[in-house]
């Protein structure tokens, strides 16, 4: 078989071969090989060959990667929610401020996207109660990141989400800040879009227990001192399907 020869430098002549190199087919196989019953094994997994074991194993990989995106997302809102700005730390070094007060004072916040209008409540908490305030929104933003990543992963259960709610509002009742009730209405409104049927409201929204909405659990009079779970409404004809757990004074 003749092969073209072209000429080089320098007079000499050398075959020039006509087949195309081809990829490294091997090498590119390996590379898309995935670790099996992983997320991506089963993103990649033709539907039409999933077995009822498939559908099943998916499912718990699903729940583990969640589980997974929830305790990293926690541990870097954490990390971030303990930094100061560079501004303020250079700002408090310069005028040689190391008290516990200040630096509270000059925590960034950061609160997941989907309660985003809390930043401003967020802002006064911080600067009007140091300490207290800092650990009041530590708790709130980790109830906070649960209910996003719920949010985000639909179809969320009602009542899944509901206790979620209410656990944030238990977890909360030791403190008594002017803000608490605005926290409460503010997260409810930011929640409600996502769900067709149901409508939640703060068991703080008003002063004085409701009979038609509240429950009390602790407490003999009549003035709303701390709501311990949300109300749950009916969309479309306003029912209560949950009463509002409350402390009275």
């Amino acid at each position: 078989m003749s092969k073209t020869r072209i000429k080089l430098k320098g007079g000499a002549f050398a075959p020039k071969d006509n087949t195309e190199k081809q990829p490294n087919k091997d090498v590119n196989e390996a590379q898309e090989v995935v670790e099996i019953n992983t997320i991506d094994y089963f993103l990649q997994k033709d539907r039409a060959d999933f077995t009822e074991q498939d559908i099943y194993d998916f499912k718990e990989v699903y729940q583990k990667y969640l589980r997974d995106v929830y305790e990293k997302t926690q541990k870097i809102n954490e990390k971030l929610f303990s930094f100061c700005s560079a501004k303020d730390l250079k700002k408090n070094k310069e005028n040689g401020n190391t008290n516990t007060q200040i630096q509270e004072k000059s925590i960034r916040i950061v609160l997941p996207e989907k309660f985003r209008e809390l930043n401003r409540l967020a802002e006064e908490v911080k600067n009007d109660y140091g300490e207290k305030g800092t650990s009041f929104l530590k708790i709130l933003n980790t109830s906070l990141l649960e209910l996003d990543i719920a949010l985000t992963n639909p179809p969320v259960s009602i009542d899944s989400f509901y206790n979620m709610m209410s656990k944030m509002l238990e977890n909360l009742q030791a403190y008594n800040l002017p803000q608490q009730k605005y926290f409460y209405r503010t997260i409810a409104d930011a929640v409600n879009p996502f769900f067709a049927d149901h409508f939640f409201v703060s068991p703080e929204d008003g002063h004085f227990v409701d009979i038609n909405l509240h429950k009390i659990v602790e407490g003999k009079g009549q003035r709303i001192e701390r709501g311990l779970s949300y109300i749950l409404l009916d969309k479309n004809s306003n029912q209560v399907i949950k009463f509002g757990k409350v402390k009275t004074i």
